[in-house]
Parts: C-alpha cells; sequence; structure tokens
C-alpha cells in the first residue's frame, strides 16, 4: 500500500513522457508533409525505430582510478520516411535518451512534464534523384568513411553523430562517388567564443564494389577541414587555426578461408597561426582465418598504430589527430583510449552457436607510439567516463618515463539474437595499467561491464 500511490505518480509520468514525445513526432510529420507541391494523400510513408536500454558498471574509472561508475539508460530512435513521388525522399530521425534518475526533481524522483530536453534530432534531410544514378542531399545526416575509421555514426554511442550539409552522389551497381561540404561546428560569441568562429569540411569518396568477395568495399576518400582559431572567456579553453587534408584508403574483403580489414589515412596541413606543418598518419589491419565452418570459428589479429608527435623535425607536429571515428569498433570495449600516439597489437577468437549466440574473446596490448608524445582519452564517451580516466597532467606530460607500455585490456562479448527480432548483448573488460601509467599514479586496474537490450520495431 505504501508504494500504491509512487507507482500511480509513475505510470503518469510515463504517459505524459509518451505523449510530450509523440507530441513532437506529429508536429515533424506535420511539417514534412506540408510540402507546397504535393499533398499528403500522394505521400508514401515509412517508418521504424528501436528501443535500447542498457545498464553499465565500472570500478577504478574516475577520478584518476579512485572512483567507480554505474549507471542505467534508455534510448528511444524513431525514424521517419516521406516519397512524394519517385525522385524526392524527406527523412526525419528523433532520439530521446536518458540517464535513469537524471534532472531529478521532488522527493520521489518524477520529472516534469516539461522536462524532455534530451528529445534530439538525428537526421532530417532531403533527398532529390537527379536521375537514376545521381541524387542531391541536403540537410543533418550520418556520415561513414571507409570501416568507420575517419568518420563514423558511432551508433553504439548514447547520441549517435550526425553532420549539416550537402552532397552530390552517384550510385551504380559497381561504383559509387560522393561529393560534399559539410559545417562541423559553429561556436557563436554570445556562448563565450572570440570572433565567432566556425569549422567547415569538404569531401570526396570513391567506392568499388565490384570485386567481390576479395574486395567487399574498396574505398579512397578525401576529407579537407578548415577551422578557425577561437578562444573561450568563460573556461579559458583555445584552439588553434587548422587547415588540413585527411587521404585515406580503406578496404575489406574475404579469400577462401581468409578475411581483413584494413585502412590507411594521413594526415598534412598547417596550424595557420603559427604556420607549423602537420604531418601524421595512421594505420590499422585486422587479419583472420576461418578456422572452422560448423560453429563460424574465427581466429584473428589486430594491429594498430598512429603517430605521435616526437619533436624531430623543425616547425612539424606529427601527431595524428582522430575525427569522429568508430572508437567501440577500433580499441577495446572499455572505450578509454583515444587514437593520437597509440599502437596496439591484439589477438581474439570467435565462434557462432545457431548463427544467434555469437561469442568473442580479444586481448590487446596498447603502448604510447613517440616518447616524446602523451596519450589521450576517448573524448566523447562510449562505455563509461573516460575523460576522467586519463586526466591533463598524464594525457600532456612526457617529463622523465620512457617506458611506452601503457597496459593490455581484456574484452569478452556475448550477443545473442531473438526470433522476435530482440538482441541482447553483454561485454565484460579488464584493462590491467601498465607502466606509463603508474608512473602518473594511475596504478589501479579498470574492471567493466555493460548489458544491453535492443527492441527494433
Amino acid at each position: 500500500m505504501v508504494l500504491k500511490p509512487f507507482v500511480q505518480t509513475l505510470k503518469t509520468y510515463k504517459r505524459r513522457v509518451i505523449i510530450e514525445y509523440m507530441r513532437k513526432i506529429i508536429l515533424l510529420s506535420i511539417l514534412a508533409f506540408s510540402s507546397p507541391v504535393f499533398s499528403a494523400e500522394d505521400t508514401k510513408f515509412l517508418w521504424n525505430g528501436e528501443y535500447r536500454s542498457r545498464g553499465l558498471f565500472q570500478e577504478n574509472v574516475l577520478n584518476n582510478g579512485r572512483g567507480g561508475l554505474d549507471a542505467f539508460s534508455h534510448r528511444l530512435i524513431l525514424n521517419a520516411e516521406f516519397e512524394p513521388n519517385d525522385r524526392l525522399d524527406a527523412v526525419v530521425s528523433g532520439i530521446l535518451f536518458q540517464n535513469w534518475g537524471d534532472d531529478v526533481r521532488g522527493f520521489a524522483g518524477i520529472r516534469e512534464e516539461s522536462d524532455l530536453d534530451s528529445f534530439r534530432i538525428f537526421e532530417a534531410y532531403g533527398e532529390w534523384h537527379l536521375s537514376t544514378a545521381f541524387f542531391l542531399k541536403f540537410g543533418r545526416w550520418a556520415l561513414d568513411f571507409g570501416n568507420g575509421s575517419l568518420v563514423s555514426k558511432n551508433m553504439d554511442d548514447n547520441l549517435p553523430y550526425s553532420l549539416d550539409g550537402v552532397m552530390l552522389g552517384y550510385d551504380a551497381s559497381n561504383f559509387e562517388f560522393r561529393l560534399g561540404g559539410l559545417r562541423v561546428g559553429d561556436w557563436p560569441s554570445s556562448l563565450g567564443f572570440t570572433a565567432d568562429p566556425d569549422s567547415s569540411a569538404y569531401f570526396a569518396l570513391i567506392n568499388l564494389k565490384s570485386w567481390e568477395p576479395v574486395f567487399k568495399f574498396f574505398q579512397i576518400y578525401l576529407f579537407r577541414q578548415q577551422k578557425d582559431a577561437y578562444s573561450n572567456a568563460s573556461n579559458g579553453s583555445s584552439i588553434a587555426a587548422e587547415s588540413s587534408n585527411y587521404f585515406g584508403v580503406s578496404a575489406a574483403g574475404e579469400y577462401n578461408k581468409l578475411f581483413y580489414t584494413t585502412d590507411y589515412i594521413t594526415y598534412s596541413g598547417e596550424f595557420t597561426d603559427t604556420n607549423n606543418d602537420i604531418d601524421g598518419f595512421m594505420a590499422h589491419v585486422k587479419l583472420g582465418v576461418k578456422a572452422r565452418e560448423k560453429n563460424n570459428l574465427r581466429l584473428f589479429l589486430t594491429y594498430h598504430f598512429d603517430t605521435g608527435n616526437d619533436g624531430s623535425t623543425a616547425n612539424t607536429d606529427e601527431s595524428y589527430r582522430p575525427l569522429f571515428y568508430n572508437h567501440h569498433q577500433y580499441g577495446g570495449t572499455l572505450d578509454l583510449l583515444s587514437w593520437g600516439n597509440l599502437s596496439y597489437f591484439g589477438l581474439g577468437v570467435s565462434l557462432e552457436k545457431n548463427k544467434k549466440n555469437k561469442f568473442t574473446l580479444q586481448a590487446l596490448s596498447f603502448s604510447r607510439s613517440s616518447n616524446d608524445d602523451g596519450v589521450r582519452s576517448i573524448a566523447f564517451g562510449g562505455f563509461g567516463d573516460s575523460d576522467a580516466f586519463i586526466n591533463s597532467d598524464i594525457s600532456g606530460n612526457t617529463s622523465n618515463v620512457t617506458d611506452k607500455d601503457l597496459g593490455l585490456e581484456v574484452d569478452f562479448i556475448y550477443s545473442r539474437d531473438f526470433d522476435s527480432g530482440v538482441s541482447l548483448e553483454f561485454l565484460a573488460g579488464a584493462f590491467f595499467t601498465g607502466d606509463y601509467l603508474k608512473a602518473y599514479q594511475r596504478t589501479k586496474d579498470v574492471y567493466g561491464a555493460r548489458l544491453t537490450l535492443s527492441m527494433p520495431f
């Protein structure tokens, strides 16, 4: 009886959340249907979505190893597509994400009806098919380059990535081409930034598709970034002006019992304020063998290397600075270390049972590429609060430490697909701290686990 008022209040809150969320979706639908040329009766409407619930637990990850983390969250994605005719498409995708207990108000921990600011638009774009092969896309959409090694949706994150821009595309049975421009960032002076800085990018991509199975895809791409310098008086942050180019090649395929993925990206240009040149690169290879067909048993090895700034060339910064790459795919499942002066080597094994149960076990040994450069955390989240895993005292400090060893990570992954379409994923990992981190009192090993339930519809 004591719980009855609380349960009733919780039910009322859930109804309010659903009603408010549907109001926003209906509003977006009305806007999409309100075409100045075509009526709603002529428009095809398609929709789908996914609900995801997740719990994660980590030990010794916060406050430089002195604290743990546990959190529960849920995420709802709704996608709607409108087709007035065979030449025009409009797509809108909304995300509602919340950690359980975010912004609680009142003793009972129930949010107010209007506290739904975690709803945001993930994608909203139009696509004009100029011919059977050519199309023009404009708006906000998610972008993938290569295997996700340069730019990725990062769908594993709570809030995936999308960018604003315009793109001309060409699609054929054996060839794809993309050419476009993006607005990556815009920081208004009203938030404390000086001179209203922004960051823009231009890209071109070619994808060859006709060489299967040796090449499931073979991509060549160029991504040019123009970034203004800025300083923020409110928090003291600053960044140098940059004009840089990422040129890369990515491929994936298989031959007999062998399979592989590979990426190579050069990073060049200059910091225009200081006239210092940029000269870095990244290389990543995953090579494996299908050891047994019955349970799809696979053995694989992974090697990654990206450059750090060793100071050997005057007026040149040799650090590789990644963009929005798929950090959960590239690296350990704990999502602790970011590319940039990072090298690692890994061994792994995976198998499937009944094509519904998949088990993966891998071990990755991390180290610094250069003794004269520091290390970096994942800057955009993921498994946990990894910004706090390595603080600024470690990330920018190289004095009196010659050991490159960062640590060893061991990961176990289990996933299950049910007949209903529901999927379950369990991750568990341990990061055993290396000598470089121990030199800065980052001595405690990190342990973590995560359980994710996804329901597409």
